[in-house]
């Protein structure tokens, strides 16, 4: 099965709103209070994703898109992720 230019396209989309989905829920259950750190940095890894997403989604075909922005952009949601984890 090789993926053509459209199904990596979508697969990167699908992939990046499941993260978004998956993060969502656990921004409103944490406690602002105590957690202040750990909900800048889950925000700023959903603000990420978000712009990513953007990026993808405007570009008319996957061939016009930047590799090293998509690249920076997923290296930038890991460290975000891993700070995240490291805080709490």
């Amino acid at each position: 099965m090789e993926l053509d230019s459209e199904s990596i396209r979508a697969l990167m989309t699908w992939s990046l709103m499941a993260f978004l989905v998956a993060v969502t829920p656990y921004l409103w259950f944490i406690d602002l209070l105590s957690r202040q750190r750990t909900f800048a940095l889950l925000i700023s890894t959903e603000l990420a994703a978000f712009s990513l997403l953007i990026y993808i989604a405007t570009k008319p075909n996957y061939s016009s898109l930047k590799k090293a922005w998509i690249l920076v952009g997923c290296i930038a949601l890991v460290v975000l992720l891993l700070l995240s984890i490291a805080v709490q």
